[in-house]
């Protein structure tokens, strides 16, 4: 009877333990009284939305040419004045076929320079192989950044760059047969196809864009200091292609942006002085700009400020209407959780992690929300916070060299 008494009580003893054990276990998972954030570089901006609207000198470039168009300048590209737009020809299996003849002896012409770098003792390979990487970084930044424009251009140099390399190395051989092979098929292709037949050049030189909009011209830019904000919500961009217009050339460098802001937003600006812009652009995420004007709404409440800009490339002379943001200030650091802001005697910091140690780390505060803190970094070999630090966020009873488990 007694034996039996023990092995009950040890039974439900065993239980009860590992009952209470599970309980920590759930406990612990579900709630932990500590916890951490790493210290990451971060970029905040004080600015206002807008909708920007460009305003450029832009000519039309009409042709009453017929027959098949083989633009020489790419999208967004450069143009002389005089400087030719595009060849016509009589079909477009004649202007494929020059497409081809062009690549043909662009080909020639790189290994006939491949040619010249096949002794190795005459090359300089650690030279070759910098320009090697430098060109494939390029060609990823490239295709990262979404800019397409030059991307068969870098591609082209890189892969001439490899060849040479592999020319001098004795990698590549043949290049006599291949250069021959490749002039063999450009002298049959020449034989067999009607050459250009007429050219249409550029009046102005620009920046040349295949496609209009309906707005060119539409807000002249002799009268920026009396847009008004109807002017400015009429526009309505249309992408379109028309009947003898094959494009459009933005002819000055200096071209405006307007947009419509409130009354009290226009308070935050001056005439004169010089911002920037954050814009959707892979090229230039942030745009140089000078306010030009400021003109107040006929109702009072809005006004209509105007940017120069300086800056020009394909992307931004494609732009018409888009959203941008008016850059007032902007705020950069280590970014932490307003959790983990703690006041110690008056001071304002953060615990840091240091090994199982907690340590109290001073911080500068450059700006704030409810959610996040951006703090002045601090070099290497000083007492403040820096990149990569673990902070504390959640922790309870926290001190200056207090152990911590977690």
């Amino acid at each position: 009877m007694k034996n039996s008494f023990v092995l009950t009580f040890v039974k439900w003893a065993g239980a009860l333990f590992v009952l209470a054990y599970l309980s920590i276990q759930v406990y612990n998972s579900l709630y932990n009284p500590f916890a951490t954030g790493t210290a990451i570089y971060y970029e905040a901006y004080e600015g206002i939305p807008i909708t920007a609207v460009a305003i450029r000198n832009e000519s039309i470039i009409n042709s009453d040419a017929t027959g098949a168009l083989s633009y020489m300048i790419e999208e967004g590209g450069k143009v002389a004045k005089g400087g030719v737009i595009a060849e016509v020809f009589p079909s477009e299996q004649d202007a494929s076929v020059n497409l081809r003849i062009q690549e043909l002896e662009r080909q020639i012409e790189d290994l006939e320079t491949i040619k010249k770098h096949n002794n190795i003792e005459a090359l300089d390979l650690e030279l070759l192989n910098t320009h090697i990487n430098t060109e494939f970084l390029s060609l990823l930044n490239y295709g990262e950044s979404g800019r397409l424009g030059g991307i068969q251009e870098s591609y082209n140099r890189l892969l001439n760059l490899l060849n040479q390399r592999k020319a001098a190395t004795g990698e590549l051989s043949g290049i006599e047969d291949l250069i021959n092979n490749l002039k063999t098929e450009r002298d049959s292709l020449k034989n067999n196809y009607n050459p250009v037949k007429s050219y249409i050049k550029s009046d102005v030189s620009g920046y040349f864009i295949s496609t209009i909009d309906g707005c060119e011209g539409v807000i002249p830019t002799d009268r920026l200091d009396s847009i008004s904000l109807e002017e400015l919500n009429a526009i309505n961009p249309q992408p379109a292609r028309k009947e003898g217009v094959i494009g459009k050339v933005v002819s000055d460098y200096e071209w405006y942006i307007a947009a419509v802001i409130s009354f009290n937003d226009s308070l935050k600006l001056k005439e004169g002085a010089s911002l920037k812009l954050q814009t959707q652009l892979e090229s230039i995420p942030e745009l140089p700009v000078t306010i030009k004007y400021i003109n107040k709404g006929t109702k009072g409440d809005k006004s209509v400020v105007i940017f120069s800009c300086k800056y020009m490339n394909g992307e931004l002379a494609n732009i018409r209407k888009q959203s941008m943001t008016i850059l007032l200030n902007k705020y950069e650091g280590l970014r932490v959780s307003s959790k983990a802001i703690r006041v110690v005697d008056g001071v304002k910091g953060v615990y840091v992690l240091k090994g199982n140690e907690a340590k109290f780390v001073p911080v500068e505060i450059v700006y704030s929300t409810e959610s996040y803190a951006i703090c002045k970094e601090q070099g290497a070999g000083s007492k403040g916070l820096r990149l990569y630090d673990e902070v504390i966020i959640k922790g309870k009873k926290l001190y200056d060299g207090k152990l911590v488990k977690y």
